[in-house]
């Protein structure tokens, strides 16, 4: 990292001379690439496949200066695979090679930086549909009385794991709106099924270990039925979600957001069905020690009710 030289260059694919530039100037925290592309613009909008297309990726770095010891959170976007190193350490991996629709804050990390200039180095590989990656951050103040106790994800989830929390606090960190919005895609109490897996009888079905794995690491293990469909259109438009409804000219997703998107398969230039969940990682990165172990206990204490269908997700079906 500290050795890099920005005036020297490599041969990259195609036996093209490659060398380091300064981006250009664009709105915000969002560089697009796709300037880098050639060829067929519609067979560009598809990204990346193996054996079928070019395998692009760039490369870009920047400094983070904090003023002491500090944690902080980075806010991740990639339309592809990302790879991102803090100090020579990697901190975040998306390695779908399917790619994804491109969102500024998709992936949510906790880090730790130290004292004055902290180089983060990314890799970006060709993405679906517009070629953009985006990094933003904030450092963390802790609030006293917070829980909010610097640590690795391990140690966190060793606390969640070794305190009983509080199902009431959990409670209500599940549906607030500024929290980490359980809520929206999940039903935890009597009404419509929502999105993602019905979590009404979870506790009756899991245990404290596996729930946490779902949470902390949704995309460990995910069932068919919801595994993310993402399309790339003729207009350059990226959409991801579930397959809800398919005809033989129309398909139907819906999104995290909860909306139903009709798309003419006319207009679709590439389909394919990721590995992940549509539950981003990162969510708890945001919660303190304390607030993990509430989620936990209020998820632990949802068992089947009478009358209410008990088909919990759990680990299978995130």
């Amino acid at each position: 990292d500290a050795a890099i030289d920005f005036n020297a260059s490599r041969i990259g694919a195609g036996d093209e001379r490659v060398s380091w530039q300064a981006p250009p100037e664009q709105a915000g925290s969002i560089v697009s690439l796709d300037a880098l592309r050639k060829g067929d613009r519609s067979r560009a909008l598809a990204g990346y496949s193996e054996g079928e297309s070019a395998d692009l990726c760039v490369f870009a770095t920047a400094d983070i200066h904090a003023p002491s010891d500090c944690d902080a959170l980075f806010l991740l976007g990639s339309s592809g695979s990302l790879i991102v190193t803090l100090n020579q350490k990697p901190v975040s991996e998306f390695l779908d090679p399917s790619g994804r629709a491109f969102d500024p804050g998709g992936d949510l990390i906790r880090v730790r930086l130290k004292k004055g200039a902290n180089r983060v180095v990314l890799l970006s590989r060709e993405g679906v549909g517009s070629w953009r990656f985006s990094l933003r951050y904030a450092l963390i103040t802790a609030r006293t009385g917070s829980g909010k106790t610097p640590g690795s994800l391990k140690e966190r989830a060793q606390f969640a794991l070794a305190h009983p929390g509080d199902p009431k606090a959990g409670e209500r960190l599940f549906f607030e709106p500024g929290g980490p919005g359980c809520y929206r895609c999940h039903a935890a109490e009597p009404g419509p099924a929502r999105i993602g897996p019905d979590l009404r009888a979870i506790g009756s079905t899991y245990d404290r270990q596996a729930i946490l794995d779902a949470v902390i690491d949704p995309s460990r293990v995910v069932a068919p039925s919801y595994r993310s469909t993402l399309v790339a259109t003729r207009g350059g438009g990226v959409h991801q979600g579930i397959v809800r409804a398919e005809t033989a000219t129309e398909l139907e997703l819906v999104g995290s957001d909860l909306e139903i998107k009709r798309l003419s398969k006319a207009e679709i230039v590439a389909r394919r069905t990721t590995a992940r969940s549509l539950m981003p990682d990162g969510l708890v990165d945001g919660l303190s020690n304390t607030e993990l172990a509430d989620l936990l206990a209020y998820l632990l204490s949802l068992k089947s009710q009478p009358g209410i269908p008990g088909s919990a997700g759990g680990t299978g079906n995130k």
